[in-house]
Order: structure tokens, then sequence, then C-alpha cells
């Protein structure tokens, strides 16, 4: 079996892991609002794709297997502790929710009533 016939054939199942854990949860305007962050902070790296840097897929198949079953709140710190690379840990809070609701709407995360936090 080649890669692309596993990723059509296994990816719904884990995007549906992923996001099953109700700490995952995001609304619409957390997602919006982390759109807008990472075109003003993060895509020069990470590419409109999410996918430009090989060693931090932050979409597809590698992001879900990383981050499929951690918790939201493992992904949040994570990114507060590394980015940007320059200055870890310079966004407000709300930017680093809505860069994490943002990234998970990318991935197939369907968006709700309750907030990341």
């Amino acid at each position: 079996m080649n890669v692309n016939s596993y990723v059509r054939r296994c990816l719904p199942a884990v995007v549906g892991m992923l996001f099953a854990n109700p700490a995952l949860s995001f609304t619409v305007e957390q997602a919006a609002a982390g759109r807008a962050a990472f075109e003003q902070s993060c895509i020069a790296c990470h590419g409109a794709t999410l996918r430009q840097l090989p060693g931090a897929l932050l979409a597809g198949p590698e992001f879900i297997a990383k981050w499929g079953e951690r918790g939201g709140h493992e992904l949040i710190a994570t990114a507060r502790a590394t980015m940007p690379p320059d200055r870890p840990g310079a966004l407000a809070e709300a930017e680093y929710l809505g860069l994490v609701a943002y990234i998970l709407q990318f991935n197939g995360g369907t968006p709700n009533a309750e907030p990341l936090n």
C-alpha cells in the first residue's frame, strides 16, 4: 500500500480521534483570529499550507499522528514555549489559543460554541 492510499484510508479516522477530545473544542471566532495571527506571525516560516517546514508540519497526517492523542493544553504550551522562534512566549494568550484553533480547523476540526482554553 502506498502512502497516499494509506492517508486517504486512515486520515478520516485519525482526524475523528483528534477532535473527539472535548479539550480541543474551539469557536469560529478563535479560528478566524488565529488565521489572522498566523498570517501575520507564522506564514513566512510555516507557509500557507502549514507544511513548509519539514520538521514542524502543522497540517496533514504527520501532525495528526503527533498530536492526535495529546490534549489541547499540550499543543498550546508547546506553541507558547517555542514560537515565535526568536521570542518564544511573546504573543498574547488569546493569540496562542487562536493559532491552535486555526491549526485544528485547518486539519479538519469543526468549530462549536465551546472555546479553546
